[in-house]
This record gives C-alpha cells, structure tokens and sequence, in this order.
C-alpha cells in the first residue's frame, strides 16, 4: 500500500510491515525512484527535509 504526502513523497506499507519512505521524480523523461529511509527510524519531517 502506498501513503502519499507531496510532492512525489509516499510511505509504502508492506503486508508484514514494513514501512519505507520512497520520493517519486523523472529525470531526462524517465520515472525514478529514491529511498529516504525506514519509519519511524526516519520521521515524516526527516523526509520532506531530505526531499527538499
């Protein structure tokens, strides 16, 4: 299950619960994908700043 915030942030929530925080973005027209690390080890505050 995905959780979105903003701007390209979302939590993904594994069925054994695991909780990863992922930034969506495109670079040279392609859709990437970049890990900002695991809940709560990384708060919501932690990765908006990482994405900013």
């Amino acid at each position: 299950m995905k959780l979105f915030d903003q701007g390209g942030l979302y939590l993904v929530v594994t069925p054994a619960g695991g909780k990863w925080w992922r930034l969506k973005y495109r670079f040279d027209g392609k859709e990437k994908f970049l890990s900002l690390g695991t809940y709560p080890d990384t708060s919501l505050a932690m990765a908006r700043e990482k994405r900013d």
